[in-house]
């Protein structure tokens, strides 16, 4: 288990702090896509959305090096692995983004449901290293 008491490298809490600020990022989108999608044109509701996949894509990335500093804390690691679901929910619509209304739903009342739960659970755990 990752220990808050123990002194993280330089690069072990650039890590966390990075994934930190990535998560804030997807949550003011998820935010901005929710209060503008009915009012944008398609076009800056698809560069939202991409803008939206490509971060989900760097967390992906980066719970390769999360998952190994996690060690044995399987606390962290299950968290890191919850959020394949998140990217399985997700996959029909990045596949076929047609539907706008079916799109709007998804995006208000499960994928953004999902991933602030999600992503409380993963900082509350975090914070601890990111505070030192």
């Amino acid at each position: 288990m990752i220990n808050a008491n123990k002194s993280l490298t330089q690069s072990e809490y650039e890590l966390f702090y990075s994934y930190n600020e990535l998560l804030n990022f997807i949550e003011e989108d998820l935010h901005y896509l929710i209060q503008s999608i009915e009012s944008m044109e398609y076009t800056e509701g698809e560069r939202v959305m991409d803008d939206l996949v490509d971060a989900f894509i760097q967390i992906d990335t980066t719970h390769s090096g999360m998952f190994h500093l996690a060690g044995d804390d399987e606390y962290l690691q299950n968290q890191i692995l919850l959020f394949d679901q998140i990217i399985e929910e997700l996959k029909p619509f990045t596949l076929n983004k047609d539907d706008a209304f079916l799109f709007q739903i998804f995006i208000k009342e499960e994928l953004s449901v999902l991933f602030l739960q999600w992503k409380r659970e993963v900082q509350a755990y975090l914070m601890p290293y990111i505070l030192q």
